[in-house]
């Protein structure tokens, strides 16, 4: 894995806004890389919903493929 960003969404994310740049001080000081920036998520608590709406979504999109053409 090799993240460019790490987003820090819902109640994480509401309660570190303002120590992001703390974080990532100590994030640098733990790992032997230099870590991804960390950045406050702008869904809030809806990036679980809409994160699981999306997967929902390709799921059944799949499955109607799957079905279509498993009929030809």
């Amino acid at each position: 894995m090799d993240p460019a960003l790490v987003i820090l969404g819902g109640g994480v994310g509401r309660r570190l806004g303002g120590y992001v740049p703390v974080v990532q001080e100590q994030l640098s000081l733990i790992l032997p890389f230099e870590p991804p920036p960390p950045e406050v998520s702008l869904l809030g608590d809806r990036g679980i919903l809409y994160g699981g709406i999306a997967a929902g979504v390709e799921s059944a999109r799949e499955i109607a493929l799957a079905r279509r053409f498993a009929n030809d």
